[in-house]
């Protein structure tokens, strides 16, 4: 019969073989976590366990008026950030994940969470929703209060409005910095979705036929 020419396996960037999986590919870095929110708190869980779990508490025993409209992710190999927004405190924050604790480390990470967590950008009216853009590595936030669109650098310098003009109520972004484009939803007296570049110039609209109530917007 023919003769078999030889053959080797790799992994994509970011994974590599793992020879006790009889060499299939898995993902390098920490494990694994699922960040749930709720309406004041933020909950790091390892979305591998097959039983109930209560996850590892990030916040607790805030003002229940800080209720979390908003969140994001920003990480690399060095880092895992999350910021949320806080529309009734008129803030948004940030805040360093760790790994996913060991058991006997729980309680202990626990009483620490709620200090870990830091105002990055205050004094703002209404802020709804926020996007990272993880390349660039700068945060993006609408404020309906003030009717504009921000962007401020990840440790809260670098903040200048991109958009102040022409907008009812917006209440969701989103970012795709491989495009150069952000992308937001307004729901005032006439919803629609707008578009413009990075730096908030060229807005325009992109839809606002048939748009009744556009919350949430997400880039594919």
């Amino acid at each position: 019969g023919p003769k078999l020419e030889a053959h080797s396996c790799s992994c994509a960037h970011g994974f590599v073989k793992d020879h006790r999986r009889n060499n299939s590919c898995v993902a390098q870095g920490d494990k694994a976590f699922l960040l749930v929110a709720s309406e004041n708190e933020l909950r790091h869980v390892d979305p591998y366990k097959s039983s109930h779990q209560d996850g590892q508490g990030m916040l607790g025993n805030l003002d229940p008026s800080n209720r979390i409209h908003a969140v994001d992710l920003f990480y690399n190999d060095s880092q895992t950030l999350v910021f949320w927004a806080s529309l009734h405190m008129g803030a948004i924050y940030r805040r360093r994940l760790s790994p996913l604790p060991r058991r006997k480390d729980n309680v202990r990470r626990k009483r620490q969470a709620a200090g870990d967590a830091a105002v990055l950008l205050g004094n703002l009216t209404e802020p709804r929703g926020l996007a990272v853009d993880w390349v660039g590595q700068m945060l993006y936030w609408v404020d309906a209060g003030e009717h504009s669109i921000s962007v401020a650098s990840l440790d809260g310098r670098l903040r200048r409005t991109l958009i102040s003009e022409n907008l009812d109520q917006p209440n969701d972004i989103a970012v795709d910095p491989h495009s150069g484009y952000l992308f937001w939803t307004e729901t005032g007296s006439k919803p629609r979705i707008g578009r413009a570049n990075l730096d908030g110039s060229n807005p325009r609209t992109l839809v606002d036929a048939h748009v009744i109530w556009p919350t949430g917007i997400a880039v594919d």
